[in-house]
């Protein structure tokens, strides 16, 4: 460590001695200030200029030398070194230019390069691979009017197809036919700057990486993504915030913030997307894009705070009704695949049920919101009866899905958005079970009986999320996931791996978890280091050596800082904490159990009895 702020303080010194970098911190607000005898921690250091790192008008080369050096202390790389030349007043240009004869370090001094001049020279050399001519539209949209980053309005398009295509129908924010409607129109009404260039941004990770394994290229994809992203953050002021589509935009960066592995720079967008939520009002929307919208954003907010175990943003009230309207592109419009390697797996065009599917989810989402709020604590003990009325309201959802959102045979193509419904709801309800258990196998006074029921329960709900994980990877889905859906799976094989008695049960899940996680690693950064925390996990299991076969496949190693880590999740971890949770079980609930199960069982059995004899209607269930 000392290696380390001696490194660091030099490197600090050195700095200071540059007005460029003073003045540009300046201009900020911010001051350096260096004492003569005080050690340096390098994390400020690293903190203070990456603060800096977003503003690519500010970007010199001297500071990206800076940058890049820092990069490589962070990484504890020739330190040693560092410090001797730094300590013979070698200039930093010239430090930084003997650290890029270093292969292994090229990659990383790319990520620090200011992309200004070059985004249009990644952008031909990305069009080289993804824009056909055989495209299916030859309309010109006015993208110009909209983004900078590039003035091809075919790849544009493009974008829009895969975002249209992987996100929009699993994480409904607004409505496409609005969006593409103000869009081509030049109407802001439905569409913004930053909203065009926050999709774009989004829709990069779903570029296919496997047609190149060259270095430029990879960091082609990165600055793209970065140039669309910088872009959507220049066109929002603070005085925009109550507008819906700068809402939606932050919804958006959320999702790509958040991809690209930066979990605790994403957080800041939900949470300014959530605070205004409760502000926003209906000034002359449509009522079906306004409620899409606020619906939409509860959702993602409830989702991430449902898979990361923390409270919601400031979320909207649960109580308020879900009014969408259907709509003459949304009620049954065929789910066409769109990729760049739509050759290869499944293609297929089935109906997409996309605003249906959104209702059923938000609804879902309402549900889950109130089990955050019993294990929060926000109504006092959790007693069994509160637990099992929890528990009725995840199965009445599902017993009321109308028969195109029900998965009926894993036989058979389920469109993606159905499938990642499906997904959510049993990652939900393993969540809603997980807790108990942990706290039941705690317990020395705890019947083993009522121990086994609670694990037979939670492994019937994970083992059907497994299953549908297995029917995405047999139908070429799980590479298109999108981040939040990646972490259903680490709970959803996490479960199966750590109550399952079968030992193949266990090494299965954990060998699909790692699949899945490195289908998408290209795309998505933040699939390296939950790789990383579920190895870790999943090595204190018994019944599980795998080891040797992980690093043979995927090569997983324990590479990634702690920094990485949180900016994965914001946690240390991904599973529950069971000590927060468990602290508002009544102690009284495993003396309560029996008797209101039996109660539920007998209230589901005859709901069921009933449902069979007066099949329910979609537009009852919309009712």
């Amino acid at each position: 460590m000392a290696h380390h702020e001696d490194a660091a303080a030099l490197l600090a010194k050195y700095l200071n001695s540059h007005a460029s970098i003073v003045g540009a911190l300046d201009q900020r607000g911010l001051q350096c200030v260096y004492q003569p005898h005080t050690k340096i921690q390098k994390d400020e250091i690293l903190s203070e200029l990456a603060s800096q790192r977003g503003q690519k008008e500010s970007l010199t080369k001297e500071f990206r030398d800076s940058s890049f050096i820092l990069d490589v202390l962070t990484n504890d790389g020739h330190v040693d070194e560092i410090i001797r030349r730094l300590q013979a007043k070698e200039s930093v240009h010239s430090i930084a230019t003997w650290l890029l004869s270093f292969p292994d370090l090229q990659t990383m001094e790319g990520r620090n390069q200011n992309f200004e001049g070059n985004v249009q020279d990644a952008v031909e050399r990305i069009e080289h691979f993804y824009v056909r001519s055989d495209s299916e539209d030859g309309v010109d949209s006015p993208c110009t009017q909209w983004t900078s980053v590039t003035k091809n309005p075919a790849f544009v398009d493009h974008l829009f197809r895969l975002f249209f295509t992987w996100v929009h129908p699993h994480c409904m924010l607004f409505s496409e036919t609005n969006f593409l409607d103000c869009y081509h129109a030049g109407d802001d009404t439905y569409c913004s700057g930053a909203l065009v260039n926050a999709i774009c941004a989004m829709a990069c990770h779903f570029l296919d990486r496997s047609q190149s394994e060259s270095p430029q290229l990879t960091l082609d994809y990165e600055a793209l993504s970065a140039a669309f992203l910088m872009e959507a953050r220049s066109q929002i002021s603070p005085s925009d915030a109550p507008r819906i589509t700068t809402l939606q935009s932050f919804a958006v960066m959320f999702l790509e913030e958040l991809s690209s592995g930066k979990a605790r720079v994403a957080t800041t967008y939900l949470r300014c997307a959530a605070d205004n939520l409760q502000d926003l009002e209906n000034d002359g929307h449509k009522d079906e894009v306004f409620e899409a919208s606020r619906w939409g954003i509860h959702t993602l907010n409830t989702l991430w705070s449902g898979l990361t175990y923390q409270k919601p943003f400031n979320p909207q009230s649960p109580d308020t009704r879900i009014p969408f309207k259907f709509d003459k592109y949304g009620s049954r419009r065929l789910y066409q695949q769109y990729s760049d390697d739509a050759g290869q797996g499944r293609t297929f065009r089935a109906p997409g049920f996309t605003i249906n599917t959104a209702v059923h989810q938000a609804r879902l989402f309402r549900i889950v919101h109130g089990s955050i709020n019993l294990y929060c604590g926000a109504r006092g003990k959790i007693s069994a009866k509160s637990f099992i009325q929890c528990h009725e309201r995840y199965v009445n959802w599902k017993m009321e899905l109308p028969p195109e959102l029900i998965c009926e045979s894993y036989n058979t193509t389920i469109p993606p958005n159905v499938l990642t419904l499906h997904i959510q709801y049993y990652t939900m309800l393993t969540g809603q079970w997980s807790p108990i258990l942990y706290f039941f196998t705690g317990e020395t006074n705890t019947d083993d009986r009522l121990t086994e029921d609670f694990r037979s329960h939670l492994l019937d709900h994970a083992r059907e999320g497994v299953k549908l994980l297995h029917v995405s990877v047999r139908d070429n889905l799980c590479r298109y996931f999108t981040p939040l859906v990646t972490f259903c799976i680490l709970h959803l094989c996490d479960t199966v791996a750590h109550w399952s008695l079968d030992k193949a049960e266990k090494v299965s899940a954990v060998l699909l978890c790692c699949e899945i996680l490195d289908r998408n690693r290209r795309g998505f950064k933040l699939c390296g280091p939950l790789m990383q925390m579920f190895r870790a996990v999943i090595d204190q299991y018994s019944g599980i050596d795998v080891a040797d076969e992980l690093e043979r496949r995927y090569g997983i190693r324990d590479q990634h800082t702690v920094e990485e880590i949180l900016d994965a999740s914001t946690r240390l971890s991904y599973t529950i904490p069971v000590g927060q949770i468990t602290r508002w079980l009544d102690p009284k609930f495993h003396g309560q159990w029996a008797e209101e199960w039996i109660e539920h069982m007998g209230t589901v059995k005859r709901r069921r009895q009933s449902n069979a004899s007066h099949p329910m209607r979609l537009e009852d269930v919309m009712n």
